[in-house]
């Protein structure tokens, strides 16, 4: 009933209005409930005698199973995504860390080219910083697709 007055605003605790209200709602529901009972009284009357009645037992035995597995799916779904989150995390410090030794040494390659005393020097400098950096792309690339590999493998 509780719920129930919480859709009526208007009702305020413990008045007279309230408590005719849930007088009114209780006997409602006891009607309903006694003409539930009364027509399952009825056809229980007009049933054959080997007539099994137990609808209600049965729909919560099969309800019952329905959320055992639902939990078993829940159990077994955050296990892996668990299991995908920790995969996830070791493959993202493996590119970051790829990715930063990428970064330091081509800046360094960068800043002697830049000291570089003759031109040949500076362009031979800068040319060891791009190949070094694409082929730590190229590292990085190849681990994004291990990674993608493992994950259609589980």
């Amino acid at each position: 009933l509780a719920a129930m007055q919480s859709r009526f605003p208007g009702l305020l605790a413990n008045s007279e209005n309230c408590r005719g209200w849930c007088g009114a709602q209780i006997a409602r529901h006891c009607n309903i409930y006694r003409s539930f009972l009364h027509l399952l009284q009825d056809f229980r009357q007009e049933a054959p005698a080997g007539a099994d009645l137990e609808f209600v037992n049965k729909a919560q035995e099969v309800d019952a199973a329905w959320v055992k597995q639902e939990e078993e799916f829940r159990g077994a779904d955050a296990a892996f995504q668990e299991r995908e989150r920790v995969h996830t995390k070791k493959w993202e410090e493996k590119r970051l860390q790829l990715t930063e030794e990428r970064d330091v040494k081509v800046k360094e390659l960068l800043e002697r080219a830049d000291k570089a005393q003759t031109k040949a020097e500076s362009q031979l400098l800068m040319q060891q910083a791009r190949l070094f950096g694409q082929r730590l792309d190229a590292q990085i690339e190849r681990a994004w697709e291990e990674q993608r590999k493992e994950r259609e493998a589980r």
